[in-house]
């Protein structure tokens, strides 16, 4: 398995996939997106796999999706198809839901954009006190994708979800454990022992039934989850082509505040 921006690693019974671009805090592309889905695949099909955990090198989890290939996008004059590159991302999120064994999210920093998606989708999520959940959409004139609005309603009754994604308030890990978006909350220096213990514990558990109790929340709770990601993605694609999107992702790049003109 040869992967360039994932590193699997294998200890025990449990399968650590690793997104590994620490310099731009773990941002996903279509090559992270084809890494990540060749890992969740291998760790599915090794029957010595009996959980896995699914974590970011460096400081952060990961800052969601990588706006420079927006800005290299605008800048040859195109509009980036976002409805295709979130269907092809879907895979990810499908190989998550649909691994009959526990997927945890350890979320070590920073969580941004879709990569707050990302770690809901997972089945548990331990985060350090530090760790941070940023919804960043707003920032450049899009809407929250990945199933995400979806997945935080699990939590969050609309406003809520709105009024976070409209203000892009800054989630604190305190807040997050709280509101039920963490499970395990532990302080930064025990967050590897930590997770660790969390997913041996996993590991030597029931696997089967785990992956029928899975498959019982797939088909109840979350029934309508690839439903939402469509939805989103659809959404996405016209925001994309939106002046104040063009605006967002100009402001980003030149680190400033953007100037929203409402169209």
């Amino acid at each position: 398995m040869e992967l360039k921006t994932v590193i699997y690693r294998k200890e025990n019974n449990v399968a650590y996939i690793i997104m590994n671009r620490p310099e731009v805090l773990n941002a996903l592309n279509s090559v992270m997106d084809e890494d990540l889905h060749q890992a969740l695949l291998t760790a599915r099909n090794d029957p010595e796999i009996r959980a896995v955990v699914l974590r970011g090198a460096g400081r952060a989890f990961s800052s969601g999706q990588d706006v420079r290939d927006f800005a290299e996008a605008y800048a040859s004059g195109r509009v980036p198809d976002f409805r295709s590159g979130l269907m092809r991302r879907k895979k990810v999120f499908e190989a998550i839901r649909e691994m009959p064994k526990p997927v945890i999210a350890a979320i070590n920093g920073v969580v941004a954009g879709i990569g707050i998606a990302l770690a809901l989708a997972c089945d548990i999520r331990i985060a350090t006190k530090s760790a941070r959940f940023v919804p960043a959409f707003g920032r450049i004139g899009l809407i929250p994708d990945g199933g995400l609005i979806y997945l935080l309603s699990k939590y969050l009754p609309p406003g809520r979800i709105f009024d976070i994604y409209a203000t892009n308030k800054e989630i604190t890990a305190e807040e997050a454990y709280t509101l039920g978006l963490v499970d395990y909350l532990v302080d930064d220096e025990k967050f590897e022992e930590a997770t660790a213990n969390l997913a041996k514990k996993y590991a030597e558990g029931p696997t089967y039934a785990y992956a029928l109790a899975k498959q019982v929340i797939n088909m109840t709770i979350l029934k309508d989850f690839a439903f939402a990601y469509d939805i989103e993605a659809e959404m996405q694609e016209k925001a994309a082509r939106s002046e104040d999107h063009k605006e967002g992702v100009r402001a980003f790049v030149e680190k400033r505040q953007p100037v929203f003109k409402g169209r």
